[in-house]
């Protein structure tokens, strides 16, 4: 566990931000059917 906090503490704010963003991105891609009342098949 210590070696990930490691890893986060080298990133800078910006990094952190963009890793984040995407991540927030990608989340809303995966559950965009919940938010999108499309009838389209849940995979």
């Amino acid at each position: 566990m210590s070696n990930l906090v490691e890893e986060l503490m080298k990133l800078s704010m910006e990094e952190l931000e963009a890793i984040i963003n995407q991540k927030i991105k990608d989340a809303e891609m995966n559950f965009s059917f919940l938010t999108e009342p499309k009838g389209g098949e849940v995979e």
